[in-house]
């Protein structure tokens, strides 16, 4: 929440930039975004909309919406 305030929702403050590189963040391991829009706003929204499964730190899930995290991140920072 530090680099994306908007991303709020119960556990989501304690997932840090290390749990999205370590893929264990608590977010479900897939969702098809692509057949419900192709806006990136909206998928955008979709993701941080996205609830935990689990409690960051927990287990290991390979999981796009980590990885699109990311990539926000970055653009906010540079």
């Amino acid at each position: 929440q530090r680099y994306l305030p908007e991303w709020t929702g119960p556990g989501k403050d304690r997932v840090t930039v290390r749990h999205l590189m370590t893929h264990s963040t608590g977010l479900p391991a897939f969702r098809r975004l692509f057949l419900e829009t192709m806006d990136r706003d909206t998928l955008v929204a979709k993701v941080l909309a996205t609830p935990l499964d689990t409690v960051p730190g927990a287990r290991m899930v390979y999981s796009d919406f980590g990885l699109i995290l990311a990539g926000l991140i970055v653009e906010r920072v540079s």
